[in-house]
């Protein structure tokens, strides 16, 4: 007998269908939280170019605007993670 992928992810969405809302929003949860995970390296890149190019005396303001929103990013990350968690587990 053949078992065809249609076939088990019929039978698999037949224990999911109570819980599709909170399937779909841990889905969409987890998502955004792996797009937000990207831009972290991409910010991280940015301050090392900046510190690299750093003479004495230039603005710092772009350096802490960075940081903060690096720092921003990895909160929303833990927390978009564990309520990904909470919704699909």
């Amino acid at each position: 007998m053949e078992y065809t992928n249609r076939q088990m992810f019929r039978d698999l969405w037949t224990f999911v269908r109570p819980y599709s809302k909170r399937f779909w929003l841990g889905t969409f949860c987890r998502f955004i939280n792996d797009v937000i995970y990207l831009f972290i390296p991409l910010i991280l890149s940015k301050i090392i170019t900046f510190v690299a190019a750093y003479h004495t005396g230039d603005d710092l303001t772009g350096l802490f605007t960075m940081m903060a929103i690096i720092t921003v990013l990895a909160l929303l990350h833990h927390i978009g993670r564990d309520l990904a968690k909470f919704l699909i587990y």
